[in-house]
């Protein structure tokens, strides 16, 4: 925590086009994500969870091609996932969590594999879980409740060796286990 207000000023990505690490979280930072950042192309490790960040993810970070941690979580952030963020195939460790975004989870979810976590709880995802998912052999911790996804949990997800599974009461899931379980008997 170092108290930083404002916005990130886009120069932090275009003069430091060799960034390769940002850590810019638990601050109280606001508007926008920049544009910029799709820029400094030698970003591994990008953090910006815990902020007052709104609006969408901007395409740009698409263009992170050698980004290994993603963290947007906790902050005001809305609208659906970029598609090119499926396609960042380096990409180890995605945390979306408690955010607005919307729409459905990408069946390109399965692109990235080297997956380890996966966290997009608490949004506003509709639509059901992708099959493809369990495509990502590489997962170990999954969290996808607190959401609006309807149906059941594909069986596909069984296959993986997941040591943290969170998923909505609602859903119907023939292989989750009671210890991965957050639900009241």
């Amino acid at each position: 925590f170092n108290g930083l207000t404002g916005s990130v000023p886009d120069e932090l990505f275009t003069v430091n086009s060799a960034l390769e690490t940002v850590y810019l979280n638990w601050n109280w930072l606001n508007g926008g994500l920049p544009t910029s950042l799709g820029l400094s192309t030698n970003i591994v490790y990008l953090d910006f969870d815990l902020n007052y960040f709104t609006g969408t993810i901007p395409t740009e970070v698409g263009q992170l091609t050698n980004i290994k941690e993603f963290d947007v979580s906790y902050n005001y952030l809305q609208g659906p996932i970029p598609s090119d963020i499926w396609q960042l195939v380096n990409m180890m460790d995605m945390d979306i969590a408690s955010n607005y975004f919307s729409g459905t989870l990408a069946s390109d979810v399965s692109n990235l594999v080297a997956l380890n976590q996966l966290d997009v709880s608490d949004n506003s995802f509709t639509g059901t879980i992708p099959t493809q998912l369990g495509l990502v052999n590489s997962l170990t911790e999954l969290k996808i409740d607190e959401n609006d996804f309807s149906g059941t949990a594909p069986p596909e997800i069984c296959s993986l060796s997941l040591s943290v599974y969170a998923i909505d009461c609602e859903m119907q899931c023939t292989c989750c286990l009671p210890q991965f379980s957050t639900c009241a008997p």
